[in-house]
């Protein structure tokens, strides 16, 4: 369950990037503002809310870390979309304990 709603969530960052853009084509700025503000607490929801049951790491932060510093987010979108297997030890993150 926590992946489908993990995936949601790299979904509505999409769908939120487009509507930044429509706000700020219509120059209401405000909106804009508000539609930016929510990009860092959907990011914090999908670094904490999938964690591996064998190494305990969490795999959303190290995939936000690793194509932040490479500056690549369409990959970035492309990784949690796609994620199944932990990046760091490779289990699987659906199983359960």
């Amino acid at each position: 369950m926590k992946m489908i709603i993990y995936r949601c969530l790299s979904v509505l960052l999409v769908i939120n990037m487009i509507v930044i853009v429509y706000f700020l084509t219509l120059a209401n700025v405000r909106a804009a503002w508000i539609c930016i503000a929510l990009i860092p607490a959907i990011l914090l929801l999908q670094i904490f809310i999938v964690r591996c049951n064998k190494c305990g790491c969490s795999p959303g932060l190290r995939l936000l870390a690793i194509w932040t510093l490479l500056m690549d987010f369409e990959l970035y979108f492309a990784d949690t979309l796609l994620l199944r297997k932990c990046p760091k030890c490779g289990s699987n993150l659906k199983e359960n304990r």
